[in-house]
């Protein structure tokens, strides 16, 4: 990849710094040249509401999974945690409006702007990129400020062609006073309409500047509130519909302003003396979604034609919610001029609604004021909050280019919900405490899961439930055995323990592991120990089991004869290593990953061994997976393979990757999604290998993969892959990827040092430096 399309006009390089701007790549290179020669918001009500502790309400249906969250904190350059508004601009950046900065994000690292750079006041309630690329802030009690990128980019030019290194005092944003009253100064809400107007809705009333003109003037616009004087009303937010009407939410509830100019009035849900109208949405459909204090009203408004010239007309008229059927669904007003009202008893996370935004895919999502974030996909709120990995207090909600939404909080910086990432589970959705030992599908398909301790878990669609085996009670309070347990294709349950080996009956219900009695195997019945490490079935339904004790380590039982058989060093098999991970070729040649380095192969009642001189890396045999091509994957502690045609007689050994193109030499597991590409679980998260491409995609905590350490992976019968780790369980739904191709990333020059000594550089990069002229 070429990264300096944009330097070909420099003759001789200054010290760059070039970036790509994009929430989840970054590109960065620097080139050395020789030196020359030579907040605090007034409102009481809402200071209360920012201080105050919410209790997180989690009614209707909550979502038990861990979304793929990151967070971005002050400790992570953020200006402030408490982020009230989230903004991405044409160029890719992302903004975050804090209480004590404006913070540019550029998919690496954040740049903050305060007073120094020119705003009037740190706290930032909302900024817009308007059509002609001029950047509009409304600030805290300091008015609204203005940058243009343009002109910055002359300022810089023009400093670098005189040759001096200063572009002046560093302020680069323009304050426009929107009233004369104080109050009016603080700015809520910033807002273009089609006709490049930019509106203020301040704590004093709502103002526009006509044309967005540089030099122009705020004007204000009466709302005509009946009993409210204009100063008296707070104007906290605004959208523009179809037909060119204003709505403004108010502390008063909602004016509808005409296109001619007439405004309407209407009273939303008077709540201990307020009405505040927080946010709205202007939904694919037409139909207007608004965040109240109390709770989301969504209208289907009234054409302009029906409302011209009727004096009090209402805006709405609200019916009755039906009640929701027992799944949960909800409607939507249909007919014009109808609203519903939903709250917390429709399925919603909390009733104070701060934030609302519709995501490419059709889904809203709703932010609240300490219910977390309410998901509606069109048939029901699915609730999501604190355990999920978001938090309780949700103030601002975008989507990016990307498709990752960006939550912003009161308090808890700004969350960053990744697309395309994985969803976890732990024992707050049910899951059995301990690592993830195995991962496959029981009865009726159901996903099931072995966790610490002989805990069965499985999946009900929403969370995990469990069952601890029947076993005897010393057996389940010692340390002993790996916990194995698999299910034959009988139905039939085999338990590795430290004591032998058991054999429960198949059963109705999962639950009923509990109670049943097993039959036990010891040494007495023929196994070669008692101490049980691993078990595996066959195609033939015969079971192996290895162990851990020398000289005699593994076993068979064979289904036919309905007897054990030892394997010893006779057999080939050697006398002090053991199976670690079983596997099966497409010839039903079963193949044993080795503890202590080495690849077996059992074929015609002998064991093969396969070693660091038949090219198998040595360490712990850890993962064994035979593709849809029939070729078998090996991972070990030390690297991986890929054996061709494994039932001939000398497989064609081929290294899994080139060196250190993994994030780890040590290889746990592999799984293959729908679209033939392979994943490799790790000691450092999850590598995707696209043999089409030779890419490499590298998945961790960062895309909510539960814990860096993969133990196990499973492809389940709808094509999810899950991963099992030694704290929980990640799920990921793999895309095509033309469906996962992110927005190629401008790239553009941040910082220019020539010997040593810094240049100026416009404030949003440049993507040329053509005027600087360097001697030899």
């Amino acid at each position: 990849m070429n990264l300096f399309p944009a330097c070909a006009k420099l003759p001789h390089a200054g010290r760059l710094k070039i970036f790509s701007v994009n929430p989840n790549l970054l590109s960065s290179v620097h080139i050395a040249v020789p030196k020359r020669k030579r907040k605090s918001r007034t409102n009481p009500s809402r200071l209360l509401l920012l201080l105050a502790s919410c209790a997180l309400a989690l009614a209707g249906v909550v979502r038990a999974e861990q979304l793929p969250v990151r967070t971005y904190a002050t400790a992570d350059g953020l200006a402030h945690d408490q982020v009230d508004k989230i903004v991405q601009d044409s160029r890719g950046f992302i903004w975050f409006c804090t209480f004590d900065g404006l913070s540019r994000f550029d998919g690496y690292r954040f740049t903050n702007y305060g007073v120094k750079d020119g705003l009037p006041r740190a706290s930032v309630n909302e900024m817009l990129e308007a059509r002609d690329g001029v950047y509009w802030v409304a600030t805290n009690g300091g008015g609204v400020s203005r940058f243009d990128p343009a002109w910055d980019a002359r300022r810089v030019a023009e400093a670098r062609a005189s040759g001096g290194a200063d572009a002046g005092d560093g302020r680069v944003f323009k304050t426009y006073n929107v009233g004369e009253e104080a109050q009016s100064n603080i700015v809520e809400t910033i807002f273009e309409d089609r006709a490049g107007n930019v509106w203020a809705g301040t704590q004093g009333g709502l103002f526009r500047l006509a044309g967005g003109r540089e030099g122009g003037t705020f004007e204000r616009v009466l709302l005509n509130i009946p009993n409210r004087a204009e100063r008296a009303v707070e104007a906290v937010s605004m959208v523009e519909d179809a037909e060119g009407s204003v709505w403004v939410g108010t502390n008063r509830g909602v004016v509808r302003i005409l296109p001619g100019g007439a405004t309407i009035h209407q009273a939303v849900q008077t709540s201990q003396g307020t009405d505040y109208v927080w946010s709205f949405l202007l939904d694919r459909q037409g139909r207007l979604w608004v965040g109240h204090q109390s709770g989301l009203l969504v209208v289907n408004p009234e054409p302009v034609a029906r409302l011209a010239g009727v004096a009090d007309a209402p805006l709405w008229r609200t019916v009755a919610n039906q009640p929701s059927s027992e799944d949960g669904r909800v409607l939507l007003p249909v007919a014009a001029g109808e609203a519903r009202w939903y709250t917390t008893a429709d399925g919603m996370g909390g009733n104070n609604v701060q934030a609302i935004r519709q995501l490419a895919d059709g889904r809203v999502w709703v932010g609240t004021r300490g219910g977390g974030v309410s998901v509606f996909d069109g048939e029901r709120f699915r609730t999501y909050a604190a355990a999920h990995g978001l938090v309780a207090r949700v103030v601002a909600l975008t989507e990016d280019r990307d498709g990752n939404v960006w939550v912003g909080t009161q308090g808890s910086g700004a969350l960053k919900v990744t697309r395309g990432g994985f969803i976890s589970y732990t024992e707050a959705e049910g899951l059995g405490a301990g690592e993830v030992i195995s991962i496959f599908e029981g009865p009726e398909g159901r996903l099931c899961v072995v966790t610490a301790k002989w805990t069965v878990n499985w999946f009900d669609g929403e969370r995990f439930k469990q069952v601890r085996l029947n076993l005897p009670k010393r057996i389940i309070e010692s340390s002993s055995g790996r916990w194995q347990i698999i299910r034959d294709h009988a139905g039939e349950w085999w338990v590795a323990t430290g004591e032998g080996l058991y054999r429960f009956p198949a059963v109705a219900r999962l639950e009923d592991l509990a109670t049943v009695t097993p039959v036990a195997y010891t040494t007495r019945d023929g196994l070669a120990d008692d101490n049980i490490s691993r078990l595996y079935e066959d195609s033939r339904g015969d079971v192996w089991i290895g162990s851990y004790n020398p000289p005699v380590t593994l076993t068979k039982w064979e289904r036919a004869s309905r007897t054990f058989r030892r394997f010893t060093e006779a057999d080939g098999m050697p006398p002090f290593n053991w199976a670690n991970v079983f596997g099966e070729d497409a010839a039903g040649q079963l193949w044993i990953g080795l503890h202590n380095g080495g690849l077996a192969r059992a074929r015609g009642g002998r064991i093969e061994v396969f070693d660091e001189g038949d090219k198998v890396p040595g360490g712990f045999g850890q993962g064994l997976y035979r593709d849809k091509h029939g070729r078998l994957w090996v991972a070990t502690s030390r690297g991986g393979v890929r054996l061709d045609a494994p039932s001939d007689e000398h497989p064609r050994v081929v290294p899994l990757a080139e060196p250190g193109k993994l994030a780890s030499d040590n290889l746990r597991c592999f799984v293959e999604d729908a679209f033939g590409r392979l994943y490799v679980g790790t000691s450092r998260g999850v590598d995707r290998l696209d043999f089409e491409t030779g890419r490499v995609k590298r998945f961790t905590t960062a895309d909510g993969l539960v814990k860096s350490e993969v133990l196990v992976s499973f492809r389940d019968g709808a094509g999810a892959l899950w991963f099992g780790t030694r704290e929980g369980l990640s799920r990921l739904i793999p895309a095509p990827e033309g469906g996962q191709t992110q927005t190629p990333p401008p790239v553009l020059i941040g910082g220019l040092r020539v010997g040593g000594v810094a240049q100026p550089v416009s404030n949003l990069g440049e993507r040329e430096v053509p005027e600087l002229t360097l001697g030899s």
